[in-house]
């Protein structure tokens, strides 16, 4: 007879698939039952950091001079606005307010996978029209301002004009059908078999 949790009772006999494997001579010397596990891999790193390795978290915060209390007002915000009365860009803050700790920028930067992704997680660009963002030095400033590269969307109408599959997609569809090609900028057929999310 068997006590589980809860105070139930249970008729059965336990054996060995019961007990997790041990060590005798750790039990003798600390006079407890200890599971070992030995972390020598590659991706070792994943089991002695797991939590700091799960992924990204996200800081925002804003420095700003405090304006005369007198002349405050003391209506509530409406949507899309802060408590001192400025229009507020959530998506623009969430893009630009992802942190990133100190574990995954080595890895990051070394080149290290700590964790694989499968499947492979595109993220679609959503911005007005000629409101994508642009990167640029001051020697190809003119350049990219006269040919911007194009964006997940903008790549998507230059699809749907060239594609009859791609006409029938909706936008966040069309990763589970095409590949992105993150050099030329352009969408591709995907082969068969694969998964993106």
């Amino acid at each position: 007879m068997a006590k589980l949790r809860g105070g139930q009772k249970a008729n059965f006999t336990f054996d060995n698939r019961w007990v997790v494997p041990y060590c005798p001579a750790l039990l003798r010397e600390f006079r407890c039952h200890l599971n070992v596990e030995i972390c020598a891999t590659v991706k070792a790193i994943k089991y002695v950091v797991k939590y700091i390795t799960k992924g990204s978290d996200m800081a925002a915060y804003q420095v700003r001079q405090e304006a005369a209390s007198a002349s405050a007002s003391t209506t509530a915000p409406t949507v899309g606005q802060s408590a001192h009365g400025k229009m507020v860009d959530e998506i623009k803050d969430y893009l630009l307010g992802r942190y990133i700790g100190p574990m995954e920028a080595v890895n990051t930067i070394l080149g290290f996978e700590v964790h694989s992704r499968y499947p492979p997680v595109i993220r679609l660009a959503v911005h007005l029209k000629d409101e994508q963002r642009v990167f640029f030095t001051r020697e190809t400033a003119q350049a990219v301002a006269a040919r911007p590269k194009d964006t997940t969307l903008t790549a998507f109408f230059d699809l749907c004009r060239q594609d009859e599959v791609a006409r029938g997609l909706l936008y966040q569809e069309v990763p589970r059908h095409f590949t992105w090609d993150n050099r030329a900028h352009t969408w591709h057929r995907a082969g068969r078999g694969r998964e993106t999310a």
